[in-house]
């Protein structure tokens, strides 16, 4: 019986009795517990479905899945295919950022990000962390890191396998990347890597979001701080950097142990529970936690927060890398119109085609190869232009989903937490900076005009029949009016 080990175990029996050859997707006991911040892992560390995935399996009493193909996958044109898989490989080899990347992979982030005030600390309080040089790629590189992982075939593997020094899980190994050690370093004040890592296999193993973690384990650490909440209603020691509390409050989450219980609904409604102007410090967006970029000072990042699909995530629009080369604080058009642009790459093509974003977004591999390995792979002839009319689509059907599954819609649910807006940093190159929002409104509108969405973020009905999408409409008007 899986049920109520943790997803290490759990992939370990499903491989003595499946083969290592399987896909075997399984849930910790966060999700058995329906934590809502709990994902759905595979290969002991890939984890996926920052939404609750896992508590949705849980609630289904689903413990693991298990795929086991047995045929060829059939292709359009295999020598093509083999042929431009042959180029490509060596031209991502060929990149100039290639090296430094097989070395630190997302991991060098920890100090683009400090250097550029983008490093969340202190529960997104700051942009910059005084220790962020014993937590960054450099550290891990020369101290901590021991081997890499990948996907199979893979010739840049993201995942970096790293050796946990001291503590109660010293010898073991985690793998790490950017925005786990972000969001459970900084932002939680912690500047020992051991203790980040430790709270990174201990997410791993219980099947929580990482990043989620960090957020909810910040969040209690400010409410503390603020007198919002005591320690001895928390059940800990609480404070910043001090990683054998958050590890062990991290335990009482995933287990729905005492006050782990109310934390365990994630930030939006653990701080709606508690109330006392918690809501203020939550740092979500449509009940998504913030992931690893603090936004005070960059408005096109604020923006693709607010307008990603699932909340605020980072895997629509990576926008802050637009900012830092062009500019900081640019309310345009022309801004939104490349937002969009990014959107429609990273959220629409990528997410749907199963492909791995990271060559084109690390080293530089260019956009033109993937259209040529669709078509030899399925036979489809499709442009750039083709294929972001599909990404319109989806992200026209995901707003409809939203907005029929909670009805009420108005703008606000596409807006950044207010600490950004009202709460300056007062630290680092960029102190005394903060979002404005008349700025915020004002890409906001030109992001629902481009998009072809009324003023409230509703699709016009003339967009979705552009889209192909008219059956939406009579399902959008049973809960909201329509605009043309």
């Amino acid at each position: 019986d899986l049920w109520g080990v943790t997803t290490y175990k759990a992939q370990d029996e499903l491989e003595k009795e499946y083969g290592k050859n399987a896909g075997i997707l399984v849930i910790g006991p966060a999700g058995e517990n329906l934590v809502k911040i709990s994902v759905v892992t595979s290969e002991k560390g890939r984890a996926g479905g920052r939404p609750g995935m896992g508590a949705v399996m849980g609630s289904k009493n689903l413990k693991a899945l298990v795929v086991k193909g047995s045929k060829e996958i059939p292709l359009d044109n295999p020598k093509e295919l083999a042929r431009l898989g042959a180029e490509a490989y060596k031209d991502v080899k060929s990149k100039e950022a290639y090296d430094f990347w097989i070395r630190q992979g997302t991991m060098m982030t920890i100090e683009w990000a400090q250097e550029n005030s983008a490093l969340p600390t202190y529960n997104f309080n700051e942009a910059v962390f005084e220790g962020f040089d014993k937590i960054g790629g450099n550290a891990m590189e020369k101290m901590y890191k021991v081997s890499q992982k990948g996907c199979p075939n893979c010739n840049m593997p993201c995942g970096n396998i790293t050796e946990i020094k001291e503590g109660p899980s010293e010898g073991r190994t985690t793998e790490l990347d950017y925005e786990n050690v972000a969001m459970n370093g900084s932002n939680l004040g912690i500047d020992n890597m051991n203790w980040v890592m430790s709270l990174n296999l201990y997410s791993d193993e219980a099947g929580l979001d990482a990043i989620s973690m960090g957020s909810v384990l910040a969040f209690a650490t400010e409410a503390v701080e603020k007198g919002v909440l005591s320690k001895e209603e928390v059940g800990v020691n609480l404070e910043w950097g001090n990683g054998p509390a958050m590890l062990e409050l991290a335990k009482m989450i995933a287990n729905r142990e005492g006050f782990g219980d109310t934390l365990a609904e994630g930030v939006a409604r653990a701080s709606a529970k508690i109330g006392n102007g918690a809501e203020r410090f939550a740092m979500h967006i449509k009940g998504l936690e913030v992931s690893a970029y603090d936004c005070h000072a960059y408005l096109g990042m604020a923006l693709a927060y607010g307008t990603s699909p699932i909340g605020a995530h980072h895997k629509d629009a990576w926008f802050i890398s637009i900012e830092v080369r062009e500019g900081r604080g640019v309310a345009s058009k022309e801004r939104v119109e490349k937002l969009i642009w990014m959107q429609n790459t990273r959220g629409g093509f990528f997410e749907s085609s199963v492909t791995c974003r990271l060559p084109w977004v690390e080293v530089g591999f260019d956009l033109e190869w993937y259209p040529k390995f669709l078509k030899a792979a399925t036979g489809l002839d499709m442009t750039w232009e083709d294929l972001y009319i599909i990404s319109d689509r989806i992200y026209s059907l995901i707003r409809a989903f939203w907005i029929r599954e909670k009805g009420g819609w108005t703008r606000n649910m596409d807006y950044p937490p207010v600490k950004w807006f009202e709460q300056p940093l007062t630290k680092g190159p960029l102190a005394g900076t903060k979002l404005d929002r008349d700025s915020y409104n004002q890409m906001l509108d030109w992001y629902y005009e481009l998009r072809g969405w009324d003023s409230n973020g509703i699709p016009r009905k003339s967009t979705l029949r552009k889209l192909g999408l008219e059956y939406v409409i009579p399902e959008l008007e049973k809960v909201v009016s329509l605009s043309e």
